[in-house]
C-alpha cells in the first residue's frame, strides 16, 4: 500500500504486507498512520501497474484523525448517480428466509460449497443453511483419526438461507381445540366442518353423530357413560317429557386424524381420543390428541431429512451463533 502520488509498482511493498499480516482494525490504523499523512488518498493493491489495476484487486482509502488522535482509514467507494455501488462485493453474502423445504433445496444446491452446512432447530421449527461455512480437512492419510485443526479451512459464514417452518391451517385447527371442552353444539359443528381431515370414522358416521349432538341438546345427561367397543354411550333422559323417555348417545372414542404438520408438507397420523363432562346434566366434549409433540418432531425431522438428500450437505440439530469478532467502526479490511 502507498500514496497514488509516491508508490512504484516496481516492486514488492513493505507497507502491504505489514497490512496483509495485521490482524486487528487498531493494527491496520497504526501501520496506516506510520506510513501515510492525514488527509491523503491512499491505495491498497496487488501491485499491478496503473494501467491493470482495474482488472485487479485494488482499494482507496482516505486517512482522517479521530477525536482521541488516532487514525480512522474510510474506504472511498465508487458510485453512481443514484448512490448505488458500482464494483461488485468481493463475495457472495446475504440472509433470505424461504417458505418451503424445496425452495430452501433449491436455493442451496445455487450456492453451496464445500463449507456448506444445515442447522436445523427442533425447537424454533427452523432449517437454516451456512453457505460459505468452516471447511473441515480430511482425516490422515492411515485413516486413524480425525484431521488437524490447521488443516480445516475458516469460512466467512455471512450467506445463510433459512426456512422458517410455518405450521398447516390444518394443525393450527385441531392443536387449537386440544384439550378444550365445548358444548354440544359447538362440538357437532366443529366435527361437521373438520371431517375431511378425519380418516376414521368415516364421514358418513361423523355427519350422523353431529346430528344426534344437535338434535339431544334439550335432553339431561345422567353421567353414566359406558364405553362399548369403539363406541362410547352416555346415559340421557328427556325429563321435559312425561313419560320420562331415556335413551343413550352414540359417539365415537376416539378420531384417527391425517393432518400435514407444517404448510405444504405431506399428512401425519395421530389420534384424538374423546373427552366428555356431564357435569350438572349438560354435555360438553372435547378432544385430546395423543403423543401430538412427538408427531411434530417427527415431521420435522423428516423434512430435514428430505432437504439434506436433496442438497447432499450435511445436517446438525442445533442453532448457529453468529461468531462475535472485532470490528472497525468504519473499515473492513479484506485480504483474500
Amino acid at each position: 500500500m502507498a500514496s497514488d502520488q509516491d508508490q512504484d509498482h516496481a516492486g514488492p511493498n513493505p507497507v502491504i504486507n505489514a497490512l496483509v499480516n495485521a490482524k486487528t482494525g487498531a493494527a491496520v490504523s497504526a501501520i496506516l498512520a506510520e506510513t501515510q499523512h492525514f488527509g491523503e488518498v491512499v491505495t491498497v493493491d496487488d501491485g499491478s501497474p496503473e494501467e491493470e489495476r482495474a482488472a485487479t484487486w485494488s482499494r482507496q482509502f482516505l486517512l482522517l484523525r479521530a477525536n482521541d488522535g488516532g487514525t480512522i482509514p474510510v474506504e472511498i467507494l465508487a458510485r453512481d448517480a443514484h448512490g448505488q455501488l458500482t464494483t461488485a462485493p468481493e463475495r457472495v453474502s446475504g440472509f433470505v428466509t424461504l417458505e418451503t423445504p424445496e425452495s430452501l433445496a433449491d436455493y442451496v444446491n445455487a450456492f453451496k460449497g464445500p463449507g456448506s452446512r444445515l442447522f436445523a432447530s427442533v425447537t424454533e421449527n427452523a432449517i437454516e443453511a451456512s453457505l460459505d461455512y468452516h471447511t473441515p480437512g480430511k482425516a490422515d492419510a492411515a485413516g486413524e483419526g480425525p484431521a488437524a485443526s490447521t488443516d480445516h479451512a475458516a469460512g466467512f459464514g455471512e450467506h445463510a438461507a433459512r426456512l422458517a417452518l410455518a405450521y398447516s391451517a390444518e394443525w393450527a385447527t385441531w392443536t387449537g381445540i386440544d384439550g378444550v371442552m365445548q358444548d354440544q353444539a359447538a362440538f357437532a359443528r366443529f366435527l361437521y366442518e373438520n371431517r375431511g381431515d378425519v380418516a376414521w370414522p368415516d364421514a358418513a358416521t361423523l355427519i350422523e353423530c353431529a346430528k344426534d349432538l344437535r338434535t339431544k341438546r334439550t335432553v339431561h345427561f345422567d353421567g353414566e357413560v359406558s364405553l362399548n367397543s369403539d363406541i362410547l354411550q352416555i346415559d340421557y333422559s328427556d325429563k321435559t317429557d312425561l313419560s320420562r323417555k331415556s335413551g343413550s348417545l352414540d359417539i365415537p372414542t376416539a378420531l384417527r386424524l391425517r393432518l400435514p404438520v407444517y404448510f405444504g408438507d405431506d399428512a401425519s397420523e395421530i389420534e384424538a381420543v374423546l373427552r366428555t363432562d356431564t357435569e350438572g346434566g349438560k354435555l360438553k366434549l372435547g378432544v385430546k390428541l395423543l403423543r401430538r409433540e412427538n408427531v411434530r418432531q417427527a415431521a420435522f425431522k423428516r423434512i430435514v431429512g428430505q432437504v439434506q438428500d436433496a442438497t447432499t450437505v450435511p445436517a446438525v440439530y442445533g442453532r448457529r451463533r453468529p461468531a462475535d469478532a472485532a470490528r472497525c467502526d468504519a473499515f473492513h479490511i479484506h485480504t483474500g
